[in-house]
C-alpha cells in the first residue's frame, strides 16, 4: 500500500516542484507558436506576436530606409521577413531551459549548439508577445558599424519626411 501512494505521489510532486507556473507556461507556448510562424515564414503572423514598441521600431525603421534611398522595405513586414535571415532567426532554438518571472516580464532562456539567447515575453492585452526591439536594433547598429549613420539617424529621417517621401525610381 506505502508503494502504490509513493508511486502515485511521486509524479505530482515532481510535476509541480519543476513545473511552470500558468504564465510561465502560456509564454512558453508563444515563444513555440512563434518558432513554428517563423519556419513557415508567416511574417505578417510573427509581426503581430511582437509587441508594439518592437513593430513601432520595425515600421519607423523601414520608412527610414525607404526615405534615404533603401527600397524595398515597404512596411515592417517587409523589413522583419527580410532581416530575418540576417538575425538568425531561423535558427531560433525551441528549447527553452529557464523562464524567470520579472516585473511582468518573462525571461525565456532557449538553448541550442551554438549558445544560449534570452528572449523577453510582454504581455499586452492578455497575450504574450515577444519585445524584439533592442535585439533587433543592435542588429541593425552593428550593419551601420561602417558608416557615420546610427538606427536612430535612419528613424529620424523617415519620420521628419514622412509626408515628402520620395518614391521609388518609375513608380508613379
Amino acid at each position: 500500500m506505502r508503494f502504490i501512494f509513493l508511486a502515485f505521489i511521486f509524479p505530482i510532486m515532481l510535476s509541480t516542484s519543476c513545473g511552470w507556473t500558468g504564465s510561465q507556461q502560456d509564454a512558453a507556448e508563444q515563444y513555440e507558436h512563434i518558432i513554428q510562424l517563423i519556419s513557415l515564414d508567416d511574417w505578417d503572423a510573427v509581426f503581430e506576436l511582437y509587441t508594439v514598441n518592437t513593430q513601432v521600431f520595425l515600421t519607423d525603421f523601414s520608412a527610414g530606409l525607404s526615405y534615404t534611398g533603401l527600397y524595398g522595405y515597404s512596411n515592417g513586414v517587409d523589413l522583419l521577413s527580410n532581416s530575418a535571415v540576417a538575425a538568425g532567426l531561423h535558427n531560433l532554438s525551441s528549447e527553452i531551459s529557464v523562464i524567470i518571472e520579472e516585473n511582468g516580464d518573462m525571461y525565456l532562456t532557449v538553448s541550442s549548439a551554438s549558445g544560449s539567447k534570452t528572449c523577453i515575453f510582454r504581455e499586452e492585452n492578455g497575450i504574450w508577445k515577444l519585445d524584439f526591439e533592442q535585439q533587433l536594433r543592435a542588429t541593425y547598429e552593428t550593419s551601420l558599424e561602417s558608416t557615420d549613420v546610427s538606427v536612430d539617424d535612419i528613424i529620424a529621417a523617415g519620420l521628419d519626411n514622412t509626408e515628402s517621401a520620395p518614391t521609388e525610381a518609375g513608380a508613379e
